[in-house]
């Protein structure tokens, strides 16, 4: 591995062993329907360690966040702005599937959302909404989850809006 330094940022660059061991382990490699091959993987790494070191490092106060820990004592109470302790809502959000966010964010983007069309960002960016709304709402997030997307869509179809 070599080190690059750029904009003050530090990025470590894979070797392309390194890259290939993390293609074996992120994608199902042996079977001929791998939706990714190596040369597209490693046009991502690179991508990726290039954006790194363009990032602009974060902020002084960032850097005296304590990091989450796996232990819920080691965390202080009222130090974080998520919930320590998870609530009903909350993992009824996080355990939804794939097949379930997919149709929300179909219904989101036709309302007029941009959101992207990769599955796994259209999952990430329903599950943030629907945290925002468990966090807010309790165990109402699901029916005001509902009446967001109602209330988006009558607004879209009031100034004929409708986008695929």
């Amino acid at each position: 591995m070599s080190i690059e330094n750029n904009n003050a940022a530090a990025v470590v660059q894979l070797s392309a062993d390194a890259i290939e061991q993390g293609w074996h382990r992120t994608f199902s490699t042996s079977n001929p329907y791998c939706p990714c091959n190596l040369k597209s993987f490693t046009k991502a790494v690179r991508w990726a360690e290039h954006a790194i070191a363009q990032a602009t490092p974060p902020a002084a106060a960032d850097a005296n966040t304590p990091p989450i820990a796996a232990n819920p004592a080691e965390i202080a109470p009222g130090t974080l702005p998520y919930r320590t302790e998870p609530t009903d809502a909350l993992l009824e959000v996080l355990g939804l599937m794939l097949y379930t966010t997919t149709p929300i964010a179909h219904a989101l983007r036709a309302a007029g959302t941009d959101i992207p069309k990769r599955c796994e960002e259209e999952q990430a960016y329903v599950l943030h909404w629907l945290i925002q709304l468990a966090l807010q709402h309790g165990a109402g997030w699901r029916e005001r989850a509902r009446q967001s997307i109602e209330e988006l869509q009558a607004a879209t179809h009031a100034h004929g809006e409708v986008r695929a």
